[in-house]
């Protein structure tokens, strides 16, 4: 199965242009066979009233999900955290559940290692999304679960071989994803899945488990599409 892990939706990630059926349609119109939805979760968002914020999160999620039933395209839950430590620094979560979101509602205030425990804890796993983005490196590795190699044509690279050797030297699961906000003509990029993947419970296993990751990148720099076989754990 071909997964795009890294989508938004304009309900609850506002510099996402178009809404969940729209980005639903357009994932099964290209090709894919499920998206996670990882809607932006920042700090500001909790300031005035946490439980709505997170409600509405939820909602968001439960609006894909059926609507992506109803068409054929699998819808898991994830989020994106913009950390306060450093609001360039975006970390994404796979394995998320509506409990655990109303019981950490501060995540985006937490250290790396803080949200990393937390995660753990709770059976989700941490994926340091498009870490060179704006000149940024790759977040604390004792801290991660993954790194993700992103397709968006914004960034203009995908850095794949850099982080592949990243991925092997540490250990860490290589994911790719698109980071599509619905300002791009088509996403090609996007991960390989088992086909028992269907749970966020099953999802958060294999990439904290899985000793190859199978990708299809799209690099923006080069045009090239092309899949990615590569083992990063023993």
């Amino acid at each position: 199965m071909l997964f795009d892990l890294h989508c938004h939706t304009s309900g609850i990630s506002r510099c996402c242009r178009l809404p969940y059926n729209v980005i639903v349609d357009k994932a099964k119109e290209y090709g894919y066979d499920g998206i996670v939805l990882t809607n932006h979760y920042l700090a500001c968002d909790i300031e005035k009233d946490s439980d709505k914020f997170i409600e509405n999160y939820i909602k968001e999620y439960e609006l894909s999900r059926k609507y992506g039933e109803s068409v054929g395209l699998k819808v898991l839950f994830g989020a994106e955290i913009t950390v306060s430590y450093n609001e360039a620094v975006h970390l994404l979560i796979y394995g998320v559940t509506k409990d655990f979101l109303r019981k950490y509602k501060n995540l985006p205030n937490l250290s790396q290692k803080e949200l990393y425990e937390v995660c753990h804890e709770n059976g989700c796993v941490l994926v340091n999304a498009h870490p060179f983005r704006y000149g940024m490196t790759v977040q604390d590795v004792r801290y991660l679960d993954g790194v993700e190699v992103n397709c968006h044509f914004i960034y203009g690279k995908c850095y794949a071989k850099e982080l592949t050797r990243i991925a092997k030297e540490n250990s860490l699961a290589l994911t790719c994803g698109c980071d599509y906000h619905g300002d791009s003509d088509k996403p090609f990029g996007g991960t390989y899945l088992p086909d028992d993947i269907v749970t966020e419970s099953d999802l958060a296993n294999y990439i904290a488990k899985s000793k190859i990751s199978n990708l299809k990148v799209h690099d923006p720099e080069t045009k090239e599409i092309y899949d990615l076989s590569v083992q990063t754990r023993n």
